[in-house]
């Protein structure tokens, strides 16, 4: 049996290359890798790109000292050997991905109507637009009506502060990331080729204490951000590398400290695998197979950090091995069968942690069995065994067909209106959550994009598609943004449901409609469609809406208007009514979802016997802005069941 030993990783390169030195001679290579994957390819029109570009960044040098332009060559290079990418209008955009950020400044600067004019498609503009980051100055320049439509969301003395701030500018360009990866997902592709060159060369910015603080930056973003979109769409080996390098450079020192663990452990790991494979080769010659590889992988580095509690607990890590074992087979059965025979040799007391099914890849689906088994002297081994065509697409998931599927693809059938909403939450989240948004924003793309659907039917028949755990008023959403909004019940089976009915999927679905509007915050609890999500989320931010019950309404002030709460801007008092089930910490978690506002009085009841739990809080708000987001938070606290305003008076 042939040992497949990966012990090691490459983290960085230099540009020791020949690039640099004359472009035509770089375009020319870059003409003979793209011939031998698609020799009748437009070169003419990719000349004529790869020329646009080294003229307008003829000035600009990387910190390596290389000319600025073979950085998008080398990008055009990673599509096409690392992604397989070969379509002429997306490796053009490769060249021009950073034409118009860069030239901003400048008088011969680049714009998407300069790029429609020059290469007569409106498609390459749109694709070099939507690679291009989100600064001040194009937040203004090309967009006048954003100061004004920001002010409608956010108070309007926080606008300018907005615009001009480095980590919104950051929340803007990550919204259009996450717009363009349900739009199109090979712009994504684009990005990832260039952040791997990036990540690739980030040594060149060099070790001063602000060249550590951009690379500590620029492998944060990409932990959060690109590592996810590699992983999601199947490029897993992209993935990992991402993730090497931006934990390297996150924390050069105890990235060094966990590879030294690694490698003090790598003598016993090939000793117990040397025992184990003289049993996993007995076990199958008694069956007549053969062919097989064992792969032997060590844990890496960012997986062992997770692993041990951010590397607080490595003692308690005992496995640092993965192993596969491939059958050259296109048979099942023989998986089944191969585990069998290991079951067999060591008996059935030595294994344990049996499971079998299909793990995704991307869009892609492949069947494994997992196994642990032990030997007597030594740590138990984790198995997976699969088909070898499938360990090959785990290794390299480029080169099989149904990478053909994301061209000019949409992952969802979704309007330009329903995804302008969704995106405007993941907005509305950045900005109000920070970095602990995103992973509610990629919790909501996996539910919608990735994860297994379920479908209802609706009355007259139509297919609804939902994420698993979908409620009743996400399917109302889904047949229109009225219907959710006059949601009145659900009519399932013959019987009246609410709002947070979860549905098992299959069932036909009448909904009612109320004669008023229907909304209630308490909905944010219960959505996980991206139309509900967008459509409520589009509520709140236009009607700056707080729950409010009879009693409010009754006492010092009516429904309010947005005139009516602008009078609160300047400070109020709020008496907040909190139900729920009670907890252990519940009224820790309370507090702190209240957070700097100043309690003045509390009340609490609970009833031991229902486990339930009332709490009244008299608290100083600054303005209608922190009491939504106040109202928000206490929504998201587990066991919490609703919030009411019950009044409110001025100082």
């Amino acid at each position: 049996m042939k040992l497949n030993k990966q012990l090691d990783v490459e983290l960085m390169y230099d540009e020791n290359d020949s690039f640099g030195k004359s472009p035509r001679e770089d375009f020319e290579y870059f003409k003979y890798i793209l011939s031998k994957y698609k020799p009748d390819a437009d070169f003419r029109f990719l000349f004529k790109a790869f020329a646009f570009l080294v003229f307008y960044h003829r000035r600009d040098k990387r910190k390596s000292g290389k000319p600025y332009y073979t950085h998008p060559l080398w990008v055009a290079l990673f599509l096409i050997e690392k992604f397989n990418i070969y379509d002429e209008i997306y490796l053009a955009a490769a060249f021009l991905h950073d034409t118009i950020e860069d030239t901003a400044g400048k008088n011969d600067r680049v714009t998407k109507a300069m790029i429609v004019e020059k290469f007569n498609s409106s498609e390459l503009a749109e694709i070099v637009e939507a690679l291009t980051k989100i600064s001040h100055e194009r937040l203004i320049e090309e967009n006048e009506n954003f100061k004004f439509e920001l002010s409608k969301k956010y108070n309007p003395k926080d606008v300018d502060a907005i615009l001009k701030s480095k980590e919104i500018q950051k929340c803007f360009t990550h919204r259009k990331l996450f717009q363009t990866f349900v739009k199109n997902q090979n712009i994504i592709i684009i990005k990832l080729a260039d952040r791997l060159h990036n990540m690739k060369t980030l040594h060149y910015i060099g070790e001063d204490e602000k060249a550590v603080i951009k690379q500590k930056n620029v492998s944060d973003e990409t932990l959060q951000f690109y590592v996810g979109f590699a992983f999601r769409l199947g490029f897993n080996k992209i993935a990992l590398e991402l993730q090497d390098l931006s934990f390297y450079f996150k924390d050069k020192e105890l990235f060094k400290k966990i590879r030294e663990i690694i490698e003090s452990k790598e003598s016993y790991i090939l000793e117990r695998l040397t025992q184990y494979q003289n049993d996993i080769d007995t076990a199958l010659q008694a069956g007549n197979i053969s062919g097989t590889l064992i792969n032997l992988y060590h844990r890496r580095e960012y997986e062992i950090y997770n692993l041990t509690n951010n590397f607080k607990n490595i003692e308690q890590l005992t496995d640092y091995v993965i192993c596969i074992i491939s059958v050259p087979t296109d048979n099942l059965s023989d998986l089944a069968k191969v585990t069998s025979l290991l079951i067999t040799h060591f008996q059935h007391s030595n294994v344990s942690n049996y499971q079998e099914g299909k793990q995704s890849l991307g869009e892609y689906d492949f069947d494994t069995v997992q196994i642990r088994v032990k030997k007597e002297n030594y740590d138990s081994l984790d198995i997976t065994i699969m088909r070898e065509k499938d360990h090959d697409i785990l290794q390299n998931f480029i080169q099989i067909p149904i990478k053909e599927k994301r061209v000019k693809k949409k992952i969802l059938d979704i309007s330009d209106n329903e995804l302008e909403l969704w995106s405007n939450w993941m907005e509305y989240a950045i900005l109000e959550k920070g970095e602990i948004a995103i992973k509610d924003i990629w919790d909501s793309l996996d539910k919608n994009l990735f994860n297994d659907k379920i479908v209802c039917y609706s009355v007259n028949q139509n297919q609804v598609f939902l994420p698993k755990d979908a409620t009743a008023i996400d399917f109302a959403f889904a047949i229109s943004e009225e219907t959710g909004y006059y949601f009145g019940g659900a009519r399932i089976h013959d019987k009246i449901y609410d709002f947070d009915y979860k549905l098992s999927g299959n069932e036909t679905i009448q909904i009612l409609r109320s004669p008023t509007p229907t909304l209630k915050m308490l909905w944010k609890n219960y959505i996980s469609d991206y139309r509900s999500i967008g459509y409520f989320y589009d509520w709140v931010a236009r009607t700056n809406t707080i729950e409010i019950s009879s009693e409010f309404q009754n006492t010092q002030i009516e429904q309010p208007t947005k005139e009516t709460l602008a009078v609160f801007n300047n400070g109020f008092y709020a008496k907040i009514l909190i139900k729920g089930y009670n907890r252990t910490h519940i009224l820790k978690d309370i507090t702190l979802a209240i957070g700097d506002s100043d309690i003045k009085q509390t009340k609490i009841d609970t009833n031991e016997q229902e486990d339930t739990f009332e709490g009244v809080f008299e608290v100083f708000i600054n303005d209608i802005k922190s009491l939504n987001m106040m109202i928000m938070n206490l929504l998201n606290i587990r066991k919490v069941k609703s919030v009411q305003v019950l009044n409110v008076w001025r100082q």
